[in-house]
């Protein structure tokens, strides 16, 4: 039986879905600190959804765009998530988070959103006409949202990387922001089915 979408991977499941040997994935580990698998007791690895998209852009870096890994290093360094962007990684920010993303650039031509557009404007960034006043935004690979959503947040993300169904997101919704119980059988279905 395979796992669903938005199951934990071991890092043998990791290495296979992004197409590298396990020894690679600790090896990035100790070259690129934005690699950040959970660990349990006894250094279990184990790699969220959001982990793989990043091992994904890595491995596109890498291998199909021929950066070293000091190349990679260093775009970081130097362009932070906006390379990650390009490179088709998602990112995604809530709350004061969004600023940051605001001073880099990384709002200016991208629909977002944010606590309050005036909260955005205080960075000094230029991208005020592509504000959205909406608890949860994702346009082209970056998702949005203000302090007062994270549930909107959580399914924006789902919805842009692709990990849950709508009536799975529908159901998450429905308990986790309305208190209504109704929705917690079929997010236990889901469960069982990942």
């Amino acid at each position: 039986m395979s796992k669903g979408p938005e199951a934990f991977r071991t890092i043998s499941e990791a290495a296979t879905e992004v197409g590298v040997a396990q020894h690679v994935l600790r090896f990035w580990e100790t070259k690129f600190s934005f690699i950040r698998p959970m660990k349990r007791a006894g250094g279990r690895r184990f790699y969220r959804p959001h982990d793989l998209a990043v091992l994904r852009g890595v491995r596109r870096l890498l291998h199909e765009e021929g950066y070293t890994i000091v190349g990679v290093q260093k775009l970081h360094r130097e362009r932070g998530i906006s390379r990650f962007l390009e490179a088709g990684v998602h990112v995604a920010a809530i709350c004061g988070a969004t600023a940051g993303l605001a001073r880099a650039g990384l709002l200016n031509s991208r629909r977002h959103t944010s606590a309050a557009a005036e909260y955005l404007l205080a960075t000094g960034y230029a991208g005020g006409d592509s504000f959205v006043d909406e608890r949860a935004v994702a346009d082209n690979g970056l998702i949005t949202a203000g302090p007062q959503s994270p549930v909107q947040f959580a399914r924006a993300t789902l919805t842009e990387l692709g990990l849950a169904s709508d009536r799975t997101l529908d159901a998450y919704e429905a308990v986790f922001h309305r208190g209504d119980p109704s929705g917690f059988p079929v997010l236990m279905q889901a469960q069982h089915a990942a």
